[in-house]
């Protein structure tokens, strides 16, 4: 694990790279659980297909928040670890399962209203009905999900990348088998179409967070699991900037899917084929970022505040190689990795135009991934915050909105959107972190 005697002397690309491996096998599994879904799915039609990209849209909505304060801990975890406060870090890994608990209630509460929800983003009737089936199971699984969530930010902020691997993998590997069973009742299993493909992940999701709870509990004794006040707000003081930029962030992107769908469901389909295609390409981004954020929380925890700005280039230069030769895939061969998904001649020529623009916002993700997770490691949440949710609702929406309809462009225009509010994140954050401020920002649990 990583604490403060264990950082180098300098953090170059193959320590970032040690660290985030495993993450981003991590974060690929978990990805593969949809991906499978919707390759299965797609094979229903393009309402089932659509109605899937909607529910699938909104389960991450109703996690972001949660997710982004449980990220939180992480980074309070990381800075106590770099200054050698274990027994504040296990403390912490409490107060998440806790928080992990109310925000898995709440989610569960909106189950009743995402028919309407669904309507509201411009679903017609079958794909309404189609994505209320799989967000109603779905919603079944989300305390495993937030109990895994939890327990990543114990096992990441401490430097352990691989125990949350072997959880997902396990979590995957079970969705894999059970998808086809359940979605087209092979053997003597029913046919529930897109449910079982709901029903398969959460059971998934079940298991892992099961291997999880079994991992961490020997770890976290010799720290009573109460809620402990002192250390549940400063958890929530780190955790909520992130949560809100989550939230409006994931916000902002259900917008777009309803944009598209109101723009045709051929628009939507192929939108969520291609956002599938290009989580190959940049979760692994997004695991750098989460290895850039734990190595620099653990920087300003040991007070070597210097390795925070190593590990964001570091962090940088690796995801560039990744993401450059992403891109030389999709312009290459759009079409054999569209057509993979079985879908209608309409989509194939909408989702291969996106392959297209996916290629050119990528590098620009990649700097915006990596500086991101610098200024959270650090502690400096609020300035991600605002600069987050100003690109979004400014600058991605309104363009996203008048090409996606006005010029009639359907999701090219929306993609374009998203092209633009890259550019100019990547302008913003990269502008702090060559500045000296955003390392100012320690926890106040880092220290006696």
């Amino acid at each position: 694990m990583n604490t403060a005697a264990e950082l180098p002397p300098r953090i170059e690309v193959r320590h970032v790279f040690d660290l985030a491996w495993p993450v981003a096998l991590s974060m690929l599994s978990f990805t593969v659980m949809t991906v499978v879904d919707t390759l299965y799915v797609g094979r229903l039609g393009t309402a089932p297909l659509g109605g899937l990209g909607l529910a699938t849209t909104l389960t991450f909505v109703s996690y972001s928040f949660g997710r982004g304060v449980l990220t939180g801990a992480k980074v309070l975890i990381a800075q106590a670890s770099g200054a050698g406060a274990d027994d504040k870090a296990r403390a912490v890994a409490w107060q998440a399962l806790w928080m992990a608990g109310i925000f898995a209630a709440v989610v569960v509460l909106i189950a009743p209203v995402a028919r309407p929800l669904f309507g509201l983003m411009g679903a017609d009737g079958a794909m309404v009905e189609h994505a209320d089936a799989y967000f109603l199971v779905r919603v079944a699984g989300v305390p495993f999900v937030f109990a895994m969530l939890a327990l990543d930010s114990w096992f990441h902020g401490r430097g352990d990348t691989k125990t949350p691997m072997r959880a997902t993998l396990i979590a995957n590997a079970i969705n894999i088998v059970l998808d086809p069973l359940l979605i087209f009742g092979w053997g003597p299993f029913p046919e529930l179409g897109v449910s079982g493909a709901a029903l398969a992940t959460v059971i998934g999701f079940a298991m892992g967070a099961t291997y999880q709870v079994w991992s961490a509990v020997p770890e976290l004794r010799g720290v009573a699991p109460r809620i402990h006040w002192p250390i549940l707000r400063e958890t929530w003081r780190m955790g909520l900037p992130i949560g809100v930029r989550n939230g409006l962030e994931m916000g902002s992107f259900l917008v777009v899917a309803s944009v598209l769908a109101m723009a045709g469901a051929a628009h939507l389909a192929a939108h969520v084929v291609v956002v599938r295609i290009c989580s190959v390409s940049f979760l692994p981004g997004f695991a750098i970022g989460e290895a850039v954020a734990v190595l620099a929380g653990q920087a300003v925890g040991a007070e070597r505040r210097h390795q925070a700005r190593e590990a964001c280039m570091a962090g940088v230069r690796l995801t560039l190689v990744l993401m450059l030769f992403w891109a030389a895939v999709f312009l290459l061969i759009p079409g054999p990795l569209v057509s993979s998904f079985g879908v209608e001649a309409d989509v194939f020529e909408i989702a291969c135009d996106l392959l297209f623009v996916a290629a050119l916002f990528q590098i620009f993700d990649a700097v915006v991934i990596n500086t991101n997770g610098a200024l959270n490691g650090a502690g400096d949440v609020r300035f991600t915050m605002w600069s987050t949710i100003l690109c979004a609702w400014v600058i991605k929406l309104p363009i996203a909105f008048w090409l996606a309809l006005a010029w009639d462009w359907g999701a090219l225009g929306a993609w374009t959107g998203f092209t633009f509010e890259l550019i100019v994140l990547s302008c913003i954050l990269s502008w702090r972190v060559k500045g000296d401020r955003w390392l100012s920002h320690t926890s106040n649990l880092v220290g006696p």
